[in-house]
């Protein structure tokens, strides 16, 4: 969708953008909080920022998919 002059990018993005966008800040937060955390043993040798980020992942595709 093209932005007027006079619009904002956040007016002009559809409830799809805004998804992808609210989730790639989590992700992106996923790994900041695992500097401040760490863990010597995980769930199957991953730690939980692994674990987390291929769970928000695989929802935010799923949630995309319906």
């Amino acid at each position: 969708m093209p932005v007027k002059e006079d619009q904002a990018q956040y007016q002009a993005a559809g409830a799809d953008e805004l998804f992808l966008t609210s989730g790639s800040l989590v992700m992106t937060s996923i790994p900041l909080a695992s500097l401040l955390v760490r863990q010597r043993r995980g769930w199957g040798r991953l730690g939980f920022d692994g674990v987390l980020l291929i769970t928000v992942y695989a929802v935010t595709v799923a949630a995309l998919a319906v």
